[in-house]
């Protein structure tokens, strides 16, 4: 049930700030030193990423995602429209999510957070075109 709510939140926030214009960095390529790379194919990248205490990532996106959760811990995310959410992971938690818009991250806890994160390259996020009047 909770996979639910968090896939629920991250579809939520997506179609949101969906017409954001705002032009990020691809996460794996921006923020390499909290990353091991498992997989690069054509198809899609993994890694397991590792967010030290304090640690901030860059601005970025991402494209439709699965992660699974290796530790417990929580992660605050910033979005670029200025809204911040909490993501609260426990060992074992794995949810899919589409595309998400630019961001940021922080691990404000006091220990590590780890998780399995895989990216599908044929969904990337593209930011929505704004409407002319």
């Amino acid at each position: 049930m909770k996979q639910v709510r968090i896939l629920f939140a991250f579809t939520l926030l997506t179609v949101l700030i969906s017409g954001q214009q705002v032009h990020a960095q691809d996460f794996f390529k921006t923020n390499a030193g909290m990353c091991k790379m498992l997989a690069d194919t054509t198809f899609g990248t993994a890694a397991l990423v590792t967010f030290n205490p304090g640690q901030k990532t860059t601005l970025h996106t991402h494209a439709a995602e699965f992660l699974y959760a290796l530790t417990d811990g929580t992660l605050t995310v910033h979005y670029a429209d200025g809204r911040t959410v909490e993501f609260a992971l426990k060992e074992g938690d794995s949810m899919m999510a589409p595309s998400d818009s630019p961001h940021w991250t922080e691990n404000l806890g006091k220990k590590p957070v780890k998780f399995i994160l895989v990216e599908f390259d044929e969904h990337p996020y593209i930011p929505a075109k704004k409407m002319s009047n």
